[in-house]
């Protein structure tokens, strides 16, 4: 496999293994790699959360279990509860 940095890249591998934090460039890439695939899954359970979530408003108002936008917005500055 051949990877391809811009400088910036670069200087920010060397930077890091300067200062001591990782033992080698792979050590580097491979945290970076697992940060960003975690990212991209919390993107995509956050992504579903939302679907979820208008897919259940659509189906309580086609049901009739709605209300009117002023209510709603009450309801939102209450302070959580847990």
């Amino acid at each position: 496999m051949h990877i391809s940095l811009t400088p910036q890249m670069e200087q920010n591998i060397k930077d890091a293994l300067s200062a001591g934090l990782y033992h080698d460039a792979d050590e580097f890439l491979r945290e970076a790699l697992r940060e960003k695939l975690l990212r991209d899954e919390q993107r995509q359970m956050h992504l579903q959360y939302v679907r979820d979530a208008v897919a259940q408003g659509i189906a309580d108002a086609d049901a009739g279990r709605f209300v009117d936008g002023k209510t709603f917005m009450q309801e939102l500055k209450k302070p959580y509860l847990a």
